[in-house]
């Protein structure tokens, strides 16, 4: 797997998007573990916010929002809880580990 780009001061970009202001505030504060630069999100991103933020990773905190649009290229990690999707992260551990995976 090719590395991710990263911004400027070495940091990936990860936008947490969810319905759940409280699930995307802890998935956000375990990403900000992995010394990302963090966007949470509550709802439905425009297509100018994401362009302005530039995500390399997002994470979906699920349900999906409605009416999202993620890039054709977009690195996606799912999170629910309690997990019921297929490689959905359900903990801190399997979050970090994925974004880990997804830096090489």
């Amino acid at each position: 797997m090719v590395g991710l780009a990263v911004n400027s001061c070495g940091r990936q970009r990860i936008m947490v998007v969810g319905t759940n202001i409280t699930t995307v505030q802890e998935v956000s504060s375990y990403c900000l573990e992995s010394q990302a630069e963090v966007l949470p999100y509550y709802g439905t991103p425009s297509k100018e916010e994401v362009d302005l933020f530039k995500p390399q990773i997002w994470v979906i905190c699920l349900p999906i929002p409605q009416n999202l649009q993620l890039p054709t290229n977009a690195h996606l990690i799912l999170w629910e809880e309690p997990p019921a999707v297929l490689q959905a992260v359900s903990n801190r551990a399997e979050l970090l580990t994925c974004l880990e995976q997804l830096s090489l």
